[in-house]
């Protein structure tokens, strides 16, 4: 599905304090599945800016929903690295095609639309969901496994 967005965001979860502490649970986990698990973590490593998802990225075929915080971070560091004049108060043009490939990578990925049959009652479980506040997550990992 190339929805590198929502893998970030489960992953992340996953590595929660919350999360990864419960060993006896992560034990019974089926060695294949932690592989593919740790595999898709190594994956969304911050190291070297991000360099294996930039890449699996840049090659996926569309529809995609890229990690947008990728792109959020480069156009930071364009703005903030350049500045918006040249000497002589010329317009820093290098700049603005900087930040326009930015955009445009990010607009390809809006041009593609999946074509999904819409689920009634997926639909509307998926909308219902709500977030747990970290103190509830840790009451809840110490039910499930105590110090």
């Amino acid at each position: 599905m190339k929805n590198y967005l929502t893998m970030m965001a489960v992953l992340s979860g996953l590595q929660h304090s919350s999360i990864l502490r419960l060993k006896k649970t992560f034990d019974k986990v089926d060695k294949k599945h932690m592989r593919v698990l740790n595999d898709l973590c190594e994956l969304i490593t911050p190291g070297k800016n991000f360099r294996q998802l930039r890449t699996l990225q840049d090659n996926s075929v569309p529809p995609t929903i890229p990690y947008i915080g990728i792109f959020m971070a480069d156009l930071t560091f364009i703005d903030t690295g350049n500045d918006n004049l040249l000497p002589g108060g010329l317009i820093n043009f290098y700049k603005c095609r900087l930040i326009y490939s930015q955009i445009r990578q990010i607009l390809a990925a809006q041009n593609t639309a999946y074509n999904f049959e819409v689920i009634p009652s997926l639909e509307e479980n998926l909308t219902k969901l709500h977030v747990l506040n970290p103190d509830i997550l840790g009451e809840m990992s110490l039910q499930r496994e105590p110090r």
